[in-house]
């Protein structure tokens, strides 16, 4: 499939005429590295509006896309002079560089859009051109601008073109659009295109294995290695639409080569994920800042919402404040979900946990082998440094393990104890 007839079935005609795209392409040097910067920006939620969502997919061995969405309701729209007509101004600039700590720029570029907003839904999708060198991996850094509002979003992506199998070799499409996201529901049809059209088959492992929660990060004990043995496989011969249903929680794995573990991994979490909707779902988190009595008493206690409100309003000693404490704590678990969910659940993961009790690092910097995250700052009455260390993953880009360490016990029992004591824990950025 060219480029062309990809970006048709994408956008109706009447978008395309609403559009201005101007390339601008920079052969500057690339001055500092992105692992020399404090990037906390990337886990700060609700600071932005402009939530733009990116993809890369690789189109053939010789052409990419950088593929967007952009949700109208968060964009600011003004009247054209001539015309009368609300118009929206975005930047897109994307810089495409060797590594995280690398100064060497591959090739940067910036693309104008003027969106007319009585042409698009509420959904805007699109792309633009890539041209990366093949048989290696490389990052984007992606700068979304508001222009009338001057409000920034900044993205990180890995390109991966040395492994033709890898996700970014396949297209996810929902309801014929464009998905970008790796997790979807029960009853959610969706198709896969894939760079490879010449395969015979595809091949589908499901597993429905369940992780634990990540032991605290002064722990001693070693999370143990899990093996990854599907619970069933089954083959489906390559046709010219693929259609497929996550029929149950869990993880799918589809592959095209039998041989190869490499593919594209899609989950299915729970039907209102990332958020915690329902209050079975709620007392899930709470192992973090509970005792096993405590939690055992949560999970037999036979009106799981009664459980969660009496728990919260115990420890809070009012409603208001029990409020409070209910919309930080489950924002926060929320918006690891969204962040850093991998292979299970993002509040599952050790950056989800740090994340959920301690809050947002004040400063972050991030490699191409890890995280690192540091909490206060020289006017604190202390800090917190935590380094996350990048995993390989057949199923997921996203795994980072906490580097573990007996210094962050005292840390740790004093952010649990705030919570317990019915106070929002946060240090001082």
């Amino acid at each position: 499939m060219n480029e062309r007839n990809l970006f048709m079935k994408i956008n109706p005609i009447s978008i395309l005429s609403t559009i201005l795209l101007v390339g601008l392409f920079s052969c500057a040097a690339y001055n500092y590295s992105v692992s020399n910067r404090n990037v906390a920006y990337i886990y700060q939620s609700g600071k932005s509006t402009l939530n733009p969502e990116f993809l890369v997919y690789h189109i053939s061995d010789t052409s990419s896309s950088l593929f967007f969405k952009i949700n109208a309701n968060e964009l600011t729209f003004i009247a054209a002079k001539e015309t009368a007509e609300e118009i929206s101004k975005i930047k897109i600039h994307y810089q495409i560089i060797s590594s995280l700590d690398s100064y060497e720029l591959i090739d940067s570029a910036s693309t104008i859009l003027l969106i007319n907003k009585a042409n698009i839904s509420e959904i805007f999708i699109s792309y633009i051109p890539l041209t990366i060198p093949d048989k290696s991996k490389y990052n984007i850094e992606i700068v979304t601008t508001d222009l009338l509002r001057n409000e920034k979003k900044h993205s990180f992506l890995t390109i991966d073109k040395l492994n033709k199998f890898s996700r970014q070799n396949f297209l996810l499409k929902l309801n014929n659009e464009v998905y970008f996201k790796n997790h979807l529901i029960e009853g959610e049809k969706f198709s896969i295109n894939c760079t490879r059209n010449h395969f015979e088959n595809i091949y589908i492992s499901y597993f429905s294995k369940t992780f634990p929660h990540p032991y605290p990060p002064f722990s001693i004990i070693n999370p143990k290695s899990f093996s990854f043995v599907a619970d069933s496989v089954w083959t489906i011969p390559n046709q010219d639409y693929f259609s497929f249903e996550l029929k149950y929680n869990g993880m799918y794995h589809f592959r095209i080569d039998s041989t190869k573990k490499d593919g594209i991994t899609l989950f299915n979490y729970d039907e209102y994920f990332p958020e915690f909707k329902t209050a079975n779902k709620m007392i899930d988190p709470l192992i973090f800042i509970t005792s096993k009595k405590e939690m055992k008493q949560l999970l037999e206690f036979g009106n799981p919402k009664l459980a969660i409100d009496s728990f919260w309003l115990k420890k809070s000693g009012n409603i208001n404040r029990a409020k409070q404490l209910i919309s930080v704590y489950y924002s926060r678990a929320k918006y690891s979900n969204i962040y850093f969910s991998s292979y299970q659940e993002g509040w599952k993961t050790d950056r989800g946990m740090i994340y959920s009790i301690f809050g947002e690092p004040s400063t972050i910097y991030k490699s191409n082998k890890n995280e690192r995250w540091i909490y206060g700052n020289s006017n604190s009455d202390y800090s917190l440094d935590f380094t996350f260390n990048k995993v390989q993953n057949t199923f997921s880009e996203n795994d980072y393990v906490l580097i573990r360490n007996d210094i962050y016990k005292n840390s740790w029992y004093k952010a649990i104890e705030t919570w317990r004591d019915g106070r929002i824990y946060s240090i001082g950025k």
